[in-house]
Order: structure tokens, then sequence, then C-alpha cells
């Protein structure tokens, strides 16, 4: 591909220039700065140089013309088939872009047709005074390259280094397709399963409608055999009351023909022969009487046998009914043992639970009857309990007062150490009247605040540090230069000396920002109000605070700094140290410490009145400890304290029984909830064994007595035929 014109819009020396290339060699000439240098860079921008230092440039401004905001350049090539093409480059807000035959393109497509053109690197196009001897000196890796690069397979290096991304990007896509795959896979397991269970529920209900519906059915015909029975039963009665009533018809008209003979004979016989015979006659018809009030009798206990014969043999049918519908539930092998042995085990503890039950109320009964002298003074084992949390009250005042002791003890010990300080501050603290004559001045003249000293605060550990910066702290602060000026009259008036006045409104601190030196800046470390910040910046802003002498050794000349023992260097080395006879910090350390001090004699005599109000509580408490021991040894001298002793022995020992085989039975229910609908199921057959075994003994105990009733109707029939033949 060769270049025919080069046209240059706004780049680096030029404002405009056009430049058209030959077929043959063609060369550019001129004097030094006129600008050919810039030709070259303009050739190497447009073929797609990305080096700043390649182009002579320290950024992208440097590009564009002085002034200038927008910048490109042209090339109209030629390609070997005869085709030109328009290549454009430029720059414009600061950002690049590209442009083939007008149309505009990313840079990646232009580098590929530049590529494709056999021009991957522009450095390889123009040969530099040096890059023969540079060529020559290459090594196997570099000279490779220089020649790939000239054969234009770059290109390719890059289309395949694209696809191998393209290839990485589709990878990672399959790697996480594969596990939201995985994870869908899973969920649709999970869901199969749920749909299995669901079916096995659907399956399980119909069966048990099923069922339902045979149970009924087979309880329809047992109750429609029944009906039959009864039925039957009720026709064979009828049958057994006209036997009865024929058999008593009989007996009627047997009496009528006895009565018929009487009469008959009556007649025949003498008087007197009547008259014995009337006798005999009386007596047999006494003797006739009361053989049918006996029938009547035997009839009666017959009827009633008959019917409770009836009602036996209706409840046994009802049993036998029962029994053979539970027949199949109490023979049913239960299959898990271990479940079976925690249902047994479960059972055995409910009934041993019951036992202890009985047994603790019969023995709290007999513990209520020999407590019953115990009604005047409470019950011992309530006077135990009280005496109990008496003495656990009085543990704990003696736990509560030590430890009262123990805070006055470090109270007069704080209360010792502060004193002993506070007569060290006195010895140091300044005895002037500055303070107190400023005081006065602030009632008659607006504007003045007050010293240095009295508008900081800070703790007391960094006193010496603070009393370092001298004389700045007892500068008077005032609001503005003319407070400062009837301020200055009044000390020249009163010729009381020299002092310094910080204006407020007019102080102007340079900025000083912090450092990582030691403790930091000693500002930090003061408190005021925020109006007063400009203040705190010019006493102590540029000073640094330190740890000790040793530390502040390898700052000297650097900063000013203050060790916490108050030693002061200055930036020129000089080092001021000792303790001044009146420390200017110590008035105000020596007031923070009076304060505490009052503060902590105010806590100790709040300590020893709640101590005091203790102590009377716990002598109240000891009082009633001995009154109620008093009234525990009346009782025990009135009841039999060694019987009264087991019971509760025995209560104690059957209540910690109770509550271990309390938590044994929940962990055997927790164990046995695990298992669900089988649990429910082994308890129900465990029911149903139960009820078949107490139906089958009912069953047996009324065969016994249908048997009895049985034998009983008879000897009554024989009974009754015997009466009736009479």
């Amino acid at each position: 591909m060769r270049i025919k014109h080069l046209e240059l819009y706004n780049f680096k020396s030029f404002k405009r220039a056009q430049i058209v290339f030959n077929p043959d060699i063609n060369v550019i000439i001129g004097p030094n700065g006129s600008g050919k240098s810039n030709i070259c860079d303009s050739l190497k921008f447009l073929l797609g140089e990305k080096s700043l230092t390649q182009l002579r440039a320290k950024s992208s401004k440097d590009l564009v013309y002085r002034g200038a905001k927008d910048s490109y350049v042209k090339g109209i090539f030629e390609t070997p088939e005869g085709d030109q093409v328009e290549l454009i480059r430029g720059i414009h807000n600061d950002k690049v872009f590209y442009k083939i035959n007008g149309k505009k393109v990313p840079r990646s497509e232009y580098v590929s047709f530049l590529a494709i053109q056999g021009i991957t690197n522009s450095s390889r196009i123009f040969i530099l005074q040096g890059q023969i001897d540079k060529l020559v000196s290459m090594g196997k890796k570099d000279r490779e390259q220089f020649f790939a690069d000239g054969a234009g397979t770059i290109h390719f290096d890059l289309r395949k280094e694209e696809a191998m991304k393209e290839i990485s990007f589709v990878d990672q896509r399959i790697n996480e397709i594969s596990l939201v795959l995985g994870e869908k896979l899973g969920l649709l397991e999970e869901l199969e399963k749920e749909a299995e269970r669901a079916r096995e529920f659907l399956s399980l209900k119909q069966r048990i409608d099923l069922l339902k519906k045979s149970i009924a059915y087979k309880r329809y015909k047992e109750k429609e055999a029944i009906l039959k029975k009864e039925k039957e039963e009720i026709l064979e009665l009828g049958k057994r009351r006209e036997e009865l009533l024929s058999q008593i018809e009989g007996i009627k008209q047997r009496i009528k023909e006895i009565e018929e003979e009487k009469l008959k004979l009556s007649q025949e016989l003498t008087n007197n022969e009547r008259a014995k015979l009337y006798a005999e006659l009386e007596k047999e018809k006494e003797e006739l009487e009361k053989q049918r009030s006996q029938l009547r009798e035997l009839e009666t206990i017959r009827f009633e046998k008959s019917k409770l014969h009836k009602q036996l043999l209706e409840k046994r049918q009802q049993l036998a009914q029962e029994v053979q519908s539970l027949e199949r539930y109490a023979t049913k092998k239960e299959e898990n043992e271990e479940i079976d042995k925690a249902l047994n085990e479960l059972s055995q503890l409910s009934q041993e639970l019951s036992q202890i039950e009985q047994r603790l109320g019969a023995l709290k009964g007999k513990k209520e009857s020999l407590g019953a002298l115990t009604s005047e003074f409470g019950s011992i084992e309530e006077i135990n309990k009280e005496l109990s949390k008496i003495n656990q009250k009085i543990k704990e005042s003696f736990n509560l007062e030590r430890e009262y002791s123990q805070k006055l003890k470090q109270l007069d010990e704080k209360l010792s150490e502060l004193r002993k300080k506070q007569g060290e501050l006195r010895a140091y603290a300044v005895r002037s009247s500055l303070g107190d004559f400023i005081k006065e001045l602030r009632n008659t003249i607006p504007g003045i605040y007050d010293l240095v000293i009295n508008l900081i605060e800070f703790d007391p550990k960094y006193a010496e540090a603070v009393d370092a910066m001298g004389g700045r702290l007892l500068n008077i602060v005032v609001e503005d230069l003319e407070v400062a000026k009837k301020l200055s009259q009044i000390f020249r008036s009163r010729r009381l000396g020299r002092v310094s006045i910080i204006p407020l409104r007019e102080l102007m601190v340079e900025y000083i920002p912090d450092v990582n030196v030691g403790l930091g800046r000693l500002k930090n470390y003061i408190s005021s109000d925020p109006k007063f910040q400009k203040v705190i910046d010019y006493v102590f802003g540029d000073v640094v605070l330190v740890r000790d002498f040793d530390e502040a050794k390898a700052y000297v000349g650097k900063y000013r700094m203050v060790t916490l023992a108050g030693e002061f260097f200055e930036k020129s080395g000089v080092v001021s140290v000792g303790k001044s006879h009146q420390a200017i910090s110590s008035t105000k350390v020596l007031k923070q410490l009076e304060e505490e001090i009052s503060r902590l004699e105010q806590e100790k005599q709040q300590l020893n009145r709640s101590l005091y109000e203790h102590r009377e509580y716990v002598q109240t408490l000891r009082e009633r400890k001995s009154r109620l021991e008093q009234q525990l040894q009346i009782i025990k001298r009135a009841v039999n304290m060694e019987e009264f002793e087991k019971i509760n022995k025995a209560i104690t020992e059957l209540e910690e029984r109770k509550k271990k085989l309390e938590e044994k039975k929940t962990s055997l229910e927790h164990y046995l909830e695990s298992f669900g609908d089988i649990v429910k199921e082994r308890e129900r057959l465990a029911k149903l064994k139960g009820e078949y075994e107490q139906k089958y003994s009912q069953l047996n105990e009324l065969d016994e007595q249908i048997k009895n009733l049985d034998k009983e109707l008879k000897e009554l029939d024989i009974q009754i035929r015997v009466l009736g033949d009479k």
C-alpha cells in the first residue's frame, strides 16, 4: 500500500498542511525546527502508533496545535489492486477517533485493516538512526518478532488471541450453565421425590377411604345379623309366652275342676265329713294359693332371668364382634423392635410415674397430718424455706458488704493519691492575681474573654506538656483590636507590666497539617469552645507531642516538639527542660483535682450511708432468722422429727426419681416423635391389644354368666312345670 497524499490539521506545530507524495523516492528537507520530524510523527500517528514516547509527546495534548481543541491526520493510500483508501486518525476533546473511507470505526477494526495491508507496527516501517545496528544486535526472540511483523502474520496472531478469548468465555459460560443445570437437576430430583410422596399420600388416602367404607359395610352387616337374631328371639319368646299362657289356662281349668269336685263331694258328705273335708280343702286351698304365689314368683324370677339372659347375650354378641374386629390387630406382629422397646419402656415409665405419684400423695398426706401441730407457727418446710432464703440473703449481703468495703478502700486510696497530688500542685500553682483582674475587667469591658489557660480543657496527664508552652498560656483573648486597645490603655495607666493580647477577629493562623510523628500534634489533645479554635492553632498548632527525649531526638530540626515530661525542642535544636516554680497549668489542674476530690468524697459519704443501711438490714435478717430457729425448735419438740425427716427424705428421693423419670420419658417421647406415623400406629396397636385382652376377658366372664343363667333358667322351668302339674 502506497501513500499518495497526507493532510495535517492542528497536529503538533502544523496549523494546516498538505503534502503530496510521488510514486518514486520523496525527500523532505528543511532547517532545524521546520517540522520534518513532526511529519514523520504524523505518519506514525496515522499508522496506529500508541506509544507517546515514539510520537515524542508527554500527553495527547502535546499532539494538538497550541490553542486548538481538535486535531487529525488524514492520508490517502493506493492498494496493490489500484483502489484508493482514505484513513483518518484524530483527537477530539482528548479522545482519539478513527475513520476508514469516512466511516468512523473502533481501533480494533482500524488496526486489523492495517494488519491486512501488512502494516502491523509503525516502528518497523520507519528506519531511524541506529536502527540497523539495533537490528543486528537483536536477540533471537526479538528478531523473530521483527520478521513476523514484517511478514504480516501478527494479524493472524491477534485473531487467534481473540478466538482463544472467545473460546475461554464460551468455556466459562458452559461451566456456569453446567452449574445452573446441576442445581436445576437437583431441584427436579427433589420435586420428583415430592411428587412421589404426594402420589403415595393419595394412594394411602384412597386406601383409607376404601377401608372406612369396608368397615362401615361390615358393621352394617353385623347389625343386620343382630337384628335378625333378635327377631328370631322375639318369636321364640312369643312362643314361650303362648306356652306359659296355655299352662296358666290349664292350671285355671284344674282349679275349676277341683272346685266342681269339691262341690260334688260336699253334697255327698255329711256335715261332719263335710266339715273335715272343708278343713282339708281349706288347707289344700292355702297350699295351692301358696304354690300359686310361688309360681308367680318363679315366673317373675324367670322373666327377669330371661331378660338378663337376653341382655347378656346381646352384650356377648357385641363383645364377640368387638373381639373379632380387634383380633387381627391384637395378633398382628410389630416389625420395629427398637420402637416396640421404646414404647414398652415408655409404658413402664408411665406406670412407675403413676406409682410414684400415688406414693408421693400418701407421703404428703402423712406429712400434713404430722405437721398439723405446726399450724400456729407454719410448717417446718415453710420455715426451712424461709430460713434458706434468709441465709441466702445474709450471704449475698455479706458479699455486698465486702464489695462496699472494697469500694471504700479504693476510694480512700484514690483520695489519698489525689490529696498528695493536690499538695504538690498547690506548691506550683500560679499565685498572681492576673486571672482575677481579667475577671473584673470582663464585667466592665465587653469583648474580653479570658486567659488562654482558662479557655482550654485537657487531660491532667498532658499538664507538663501544656505548661511547656510557657507565657502563651497567659495571653489574654479578646474579641478584636478595639477591645485590645482599651485593655492596653488600662495596663499602661496602671503600670501593670507587659502582657500579650490575642484579638480573635484579626488573628491570622496558617494551616498546619497533621503529622504521623510521635503522638501527633499537641492541639489534638486540647479542647475548647469551637469559636476559640484559631487560638488553639496559634498557641499549640505547630507543636508535636512525643513520648520522651529519645523519641524526640530522631526529629530534631524538623519540628517543634514537647515530651510528656515537658521537655521542649525548638526547630533550631534548642531544648528547654526542668519545671517552673510556677507551673501555669497547675492552677487549672488543681481546680480539676479539687472537683474530683469533692465528687469522690460525696461518693464515699453515699457508700458509707449505704453500708450503714445495709448493716441495719442484715441485723433485721439475723433477728428474723433467730425467731424462725426458735419456732423450729418448738415444732421439733412437738413433732416426731425422726419420722418427719424420713418422710421428707422419702419425698425428696421420690421427687428426684420422678424428675429423672420425667426427663427420660420426655427423651423417649422426643425419640418416638421422630418416627411419626409409625409410633402412632404402634401406640394404636398397643391400645387395641389392651382393648382386645380386656374385651376377651369380659367375653369369657359373660360366657360364664350366661352358662350359669342357662342352668338357673332350666331349674326354674322344672320348678314351674312341677308346680303346673300340681
